[in-house]
């Protein structure tokens, strides 16, 4: 489907299906949904498996291990720092390539992890209540026969992350929200969640252009990089709040400045805002 045909499905808040069309789920809708989840939630309390149950199984099953556990646990602060190497690193292609690669790679390998982790998850509590939830929802999101079918469709069908950020920066849309702020031109009360996702990265896209150290239109059109970046600004402001440094009364000859950290992820980050030929950063 073309990046068009995607923006305007957001924009009318429906997909097209068989004769007809499935609606996005409105505030209304959505909250007819919530009431069948507490309900649900509050019917079976008591007699459904637990996570950890779960998890327990897929051990037993041998398709689980506490290695495994640990990894999915790190491997997004791991892609994390990698966007981060990937975005100072833009200048200088074949190290761009190699953090590029390990983005993906860990990616995938995040993703592999999940499905086999999240595989039995529908029968939790929360699992169940969810597709309740939905099997709900559906009938006022779809008039049609076949309400499930519809709804399996509405879920292979849904519009990912990465793919609003490339409708937000498209010419199309960019037609409309370069005319108005406030190009939806209605409450975010009464937007979709893929509207309002639109809107959100509009905003984003717009407002940092003007930031004194903006990266220019080419890492703001990669994703990876421009994610780098974004965690760059948010871990200096967390530095900025959290530990700032007394320079007052330091000798002229001090060489290094040594910062004190509670783990590994936190050394990454103080490490991550230091490019490769000024890093005089010490850690502890």
């Amino acid at each position: 489907m073309s990046i068009e045909s995607d923006l305007y499905r957001i924009l009318a808040g429906k997909l097209s299906y068989e004769d007809g069309f499935i609606m996005d789920p409105s505030l209304r809708i959505k909250q007819i949904g919530q009431r069948t989840y507490d309900e649900c939630v509050n019917f079976y309390e008591d007699d459904i498996l637990e996570d950890r149950q779960i998890q327990i199984m897929l051990m037993e099953d041998g398709l689980w291990s506490s290695e495994k556990e640990k990894r999915l646990k790190e491997l997004p602060k791991a892609i994390e720092n990698n966007k981060v190497f990937y975005f100072q690193n833009y200048g200088n292609p074949p190290v761009r390539k190699t953090y590029k690669n390990l983005v993906d790679l860990h990616t995938r390998e995040l993703s592999e992890l999940a499905k086999v982790r999240y595989k039995y998850q529908y029968l939790t509590l929360e699992g169940i209540a969810s597709g309740a939830m939905w099997s709900e929802m559906i009938n006022y999101m779809y008039r049609g026969s076949g309400t499930l079918r519809a709804l399996s469709y509405y879920y292979e069908n849904s519009i990912k992350e990465e793919r609003i950020r490339d409708i937000a920066m498209c010419g199309e849309w960019l037609s409309y929200s370069f005319v108005s702020k406030t190009p939806l031109r209605k409450s975010p009360l009464k937007m979709t969640d893929h509207q309002k996702k639109l809107l959100s990265w509009t905003n984003i896209y717009r407002n940092v252009r003007s930031n004194p150290d903006y990266p220019g239109e080419q890492v703001a059109a990669d994703h990876e990089a421009f994610d780098g970046w974004l965690i760059v600004l948010n871990r200096k402001d967390k530095m900025d709040k959290g530990k700032t440094v007394n320079f007052k009364n330091m000798k002229e000859n001090t060489r290094n400045v040594f910062i004190g950290q509670s783990d590994q992820n936190e050394a990454d980050e103080i490490d991550s805002l230091n490019n490769q030929g000024s890093k005089r950063i010490e850690i502890i």
